[in-house]
């Protein structure tokens, strides 16, 4: 992190938002792990953390993983730090374990930050009612002095992904998997 240009980073921020005259929101797959240091850079930012049941979370990776490289084997997607050795584990404790710790980072980053700088969204909650989040959204951006009340003028709803697509034998073992990381269990 010491050797991050952090004024360089935040002056191609403001020019992506200048180009375009809007706010800028993205994906941070690489700052999820660096949610304080990357707080402390900006003067405002709102982290959304949309959480969403880890069964399906694996699953999703799993399925990408046969999508985009033709091999259940092959990483998909961010490495937490523990990717080392989770890499050669078997594939269901390593989708169980990319989720887990990804998702353990992301908390612990966001427990070290100020409330009004981040928002947790349940991702079924928001699935059945986006506007109810997107009120959260303009609420959350309001306490950092941005104008962000609007109506709401996107869809009703979303259709959930949370089906078992995997079979049996794949759920049993992820489910097993994120309840040794863990200490939880999970149930579809």
């Amino acid at each position: 992190l010491g050797e991050i240009d952090t004024h360089k980073f935040t002056a191609e921020l403001a020019a992506i938002e200048s180009v375009f005259d809007k706010p800028l929101a993205m994906k941070g797959m690489i700052l999820q792990l660096n949610i304080p240091f990357v707080s402390e850079m900006l003067n405002k930012v709102l982290f959304v953390y949309i959480k969403r049941h880890p069964l399906y979370n694996a699953q999703s990776l799993l399925e990408s993983r046969i999508r985009f490289f033709g091999d259940r084997e092959a990483w998909y997607s961010f490495k937490p730090e523990e990717h080392e050795h989770l890499k050669n584990l078997d594939v269901a404790e390593q989708v169980a374990g990319q989720v887990y710790f990804t998702n353990r980072a992301i908390e612990e980053g966001l427990s070290q930050i100020s409330s009004d700088r981040s928002l947790t969204v349940n991702y079924e909650e928001f699935c059945i009612a986006p506007h109810k989040v997107f009120q959260r959204l303009g609420a959350k951006l309001s306490q950092q002095g941005y104008d962000a009340l609007r109506d709401y003028a996107g869809p009703d709803s979303f259709q959930a992904t949370n089906q078992i697509r995997l079979p049996a034998e794949d759920c049993q073992a992820i489910t097993a998997a994120y309840e040794r990381f863990s200490g939880m269990e999970i149930t579809p």
